[in-house]
């Protein structure tokens, strides 16, 4: 993907060279979604010329460009003093401090690469633990592939419908 924007759309009809638009009433507001494809991306979705658009569901960029998720950060404020505390503040503020720079795109990358991480090193504190006599327990409380994003049901679903009426607008303007 190269680029998206969201707009909120609380004018219309503007026109910025005499300086005249419409505010919109409450109910009238809307979000606007502009994705922009880098050419590669289009090739891997086998859009090369206006034709392959014809045939395109554009409900399959929805996992890649259209899926809005709220991030959640761990309350450690309940937590005993001590290194593990120090240790779980440190994450999450990293997490935060990734997600106001990079989004949720950022921060699930983030996630990702320490999930995977963690696997690795999970192997090794097995063997330590069971040395040890002691059991090395899971506290993930997140356990879908998403991990610590949870999803805005509504709003997929509504981008999910929006996606399916282009594809069909755009199968009839070919007609």
């Amino acid at each position: 993907m190269s680029s998206w924007r969201i707009m909120d759309k609380v004018i219309d009809r503007q026109d910025k060279s005499k300086g005249s638009w419409i505010d919109l009433p409450p109910d009238r507001r809307r979000v606007r979604i502009e994705v922009t494809l880098l050419a590669s991306e289009l090739r891997k979705r086998d859009i090369v010329t206006f034709e392959d658009l014809k045939r395109f569901r554009f409900t399959t960029l929805q996992k890649s460009c259209f899926r809005f998720m709220l991030p959640t950060f761990a309350d450690t404020s309940t937590m005993d003093a001590g290194r593990r505390k120090v240790v779980k503040d440190m994450r999450e503020g990293e997490r935060r401090k990734r997600f106001l720079a990079a989004g949720v795109v950022g921060l699930k990358a983030m996630d990702d690469a320490w999930a995977d991480s963690r696997t690795v090193q999970r192997k090794d504190m097995r063997a330590v633990f069971r040395r040890n006599e002691k059991t090395l327990k899971t506290e993930r409380v997140a356990g879908g592939p998403m991990q610590t994003l949870v999803a805005y049901e509504k709003l997929n679903d509504r981008v999910a419908m929006a996606l399916e009426k282009l594809t069909g607008r755009v199968k009839k303007q070919s007609v």
